[in-house]
């Protein structure tokens, strides 16, 4: 993520940021399709899949469609009968991360090789049924899907970095449900790990159930992944732009907006111009309007209660992921 720590030219002259990017928004089919999921909101399954499509167009829709109902047949057939929604989701659990036939003796696990998710293809939901090694991305939503075919009433959410599911139990609480793990967490317990204020707690942009416009939205975050690598920055001015209209609270897209200027910025004047100072006169509105844009988005998603990891904090998480892997003799 890539931030103006100042506007360098005092020109005094700021333009929208929608001019800034001195075009028009592209012709994005990806977003039409996000429009229509989130206009139905009400299958994880064909949203997920779908959004996976987009990022890798050999995802076979169909077929992971039809591989995640069997996962679901799975789970019901070992449900006592009369099953509450506890025993389901316990049962749920146990089919993906315990070994036995229901799973071939195969089961799910966190795929520790990626620890901070950098290979989008491990994001897939296809890829994580075919590998059964997962992350913070896949194995929630995996859970998220397979729960509401299951008729559990759950829900994503959202930490730093990190995403996670709820379940919403019999007596009316919402609890956490670390999908990496298969423990629950305390909100309190997840502050203290993943070093969340209490101005982001306050402010609601981690740890709440979203909506499932909401989880749509997050889930398109891998379109954004795969934006930064294989598009102009247009293309994520307009789908952040869309993601924020989805989740006014989605510092995630925030973050990928800001980044978005930054390309523009680099595109259009870093790379053409030793120092600011040598940028035309008539280009300096510009450059400043992307500046501030920039800036803004940063100082909005910061007044949130998001903070940018401090390398301290990913040594921590390394030295952890290298830990339990090493625990593990892989």
């Amino acid at each position: 993520m890539q931030r103006l720590v100042a506007c360098l030219l005092g020109c005094g002259l700021i333009v929208s940021q929608a001019h800034a990017a001195n075009s028009h928004a592209p012709i994005d089919p990806n977003l039409t399709t996000l429009q229509q999921l989130a206009e139905h909101p009400d299958d994880y399954a064909v949203a997920k899949v779908t959004i996976d499509h987009m990022v890798d167009p050999s995802v076979d829709v169909k077929a992971t469609l039809h591989e995640l109902d069997g996962w679901a047949e799975k789970v019901r057939a070992r449900l006592p009968p009369n099953a509450d929604h506890y025993t389901t989701f316990m049962v749920l659990g146990s089919t993906l991360a315990v070994p036995g036939p229901w799973n071939d003796n195969h089961p799910f696990s966190y795929d520790l090789s990626d620890p901070f998710g950098k290979n989008i293809k491990n994001k897939l939901v296809s890829e994580y049924l075919r590998t059964r090694k997962g992350n913070c991305v896949s194995m929630p939503i995996l859970l998220l899907i397979l729960g509401q075919k299951l008729g559990l009433d759950m829900a994503l959410a959202t930490a730093p970095n990190h995403n996670l599911v709820m379940f919403h139990q019999d007596d009316g609480r919402w609890v956490n449900i670390e999908a990496t793990s298969g423990t629950g967490f305390s909100n309190d317990e997840y502050q203290r790990q993943l070093h969340i204020t209490d101005i982001a707690m306050h402010s609601g942009i981690y740890l709440r159930s979203l909506s499932p416009v909401e989880a749509i939205g997050s889930m398109a975050d891998e379109v954004g992944d795969f934006y930064e690598k294989a598009r102009e920055p247009k293309f994520q001015l307009g789908l952040t732009q869309y993601l924020l209209e989805l989740n006014p609270k989605d510092t995630v897209a925030m973050i990928r907006r800001a980044d978005a200027y930054y390309r523009i910025l680099d595109q259009r004047y870093f790379k053409k111009y030793p120092t600011p100072n040598l940028i035309p006169a008539n280009e300096r509105a510009d450059f400043q309007a992307l500046s501030k844009a920039n800036a803004d988005l940063f100082q909005q998603a910061e007044a949130l209660g998001w903070h940018q990891p401090t390398h301290e904090e990913d040594a921590a998480y390394l030295q952890k992921t290298q830990k339990v892997k090493a625990e593990r003799g892989e």
